[in-house]
């Protein structure tokens, strides 16, 4: 992949990054701009991507979010998205229902590129860490190695691997309309994933999904866990005079 700065790029945060967890949001753009790609943002005029609906089988309102979401993204040449819930949408999903050409990027394919372009420089940090395969990045989209790549371009830091990883990965319970039905089970599987770490002596879980971290920190029992544009906009060298 070549990032081309002259497309048009839109950045497409989602639900859970516009309000949920908005410092997601906040480092996604802190990094896009560091890393000298132009962009547009929706604002007030971002809709759900339908995942939510399709999940819950609600395909015919989805189709209608679907078709209103595709004459906005299908004026750009790219869109970026730090959601894998998004991410998987719109790349699997909306080109079942319609014709969708638009090129979809989660952010850590494009912070991976921008690190191997030496547009971004992250600083040391001395942590162990590990890294969460959400299930609609992982498993449906195949998207495993950028942000491991990443992670393991911080200097000073130790990736280990949950005994489930990749295609294996066990899901952070909340995924498929889980948390919101069964909210004592979408913790109690989370709080699997929390012991494992501290078995390994983990400081740190990465994942890329702001639900997954959302879900995860709800029992974290102290554990820090981020999104891994949080982790890498923290990390960023101080050299960009952009106001995080």
């Amino acid at each position: 992949m070549v990032l081309v700065m002259s497309e048009r790029a839109l950045y497409y945060a989602g639900c859970m990054a516009s309000y949920r967890v908005p410092s997601i949001a906040r480092a996604t753009v802190r990094i896009l701009r560091t890393g000298g790609i132009n962009f547009d943002v929706l604002g007030d005029k971002e809709k759900c991507c339908g995942s939510v609906l399709l999940r819950t089988g609600q395909h015919d309102i989805a189709e209608k979010v679907i078709k209103e979401n595709a004459e906005i993204l299908n004026s750009y040449d790219r869109v970026i998205t730090t959601c894998a819930g998004c991410y998987r949408t719109f790349k699997l999903d909306y080109p079942e229902f319609l014709s969708f050409d638009v090129e979809i990027l989660h952010t850590s394919e494009v912070i991976v590129e921008l690190l191997r372009e030496g547009k971004l420089k992250l600083s040391p940090k001395n942590v162990t860490l590990i890294y969460h395969d959400p299930c609609h990045l992982g498993r449906h989209s195949k998207v495993y190695d950028a942000p491991r790549e990443i992670l393991s371009m911080i200097p000073e830091a130790r990736v280990v691997e949950f005994e489930r990883n990749r295609e294996d990965s066990l899901c952070c319970g909340a995924g498929g309309g889980v948390r919101s039905a069964f909210p004592e089970l979408a913790k109690k599987v989370a709080s699997y994933k929390i012991e494992e770490a501290k078995e390994k002596n983990v400081e740190l879980i990465v994942s890329a999904c702001p639900f997954c971290e959302y879900n995860l920190r709800d029992v974290s029992e102290g554990m820090d866990v981020k999104d891994i544009a949080e982790v890498v906009a923290e990390l960023l060298e101080v050299n960009d005079n952009v106001e995080s």
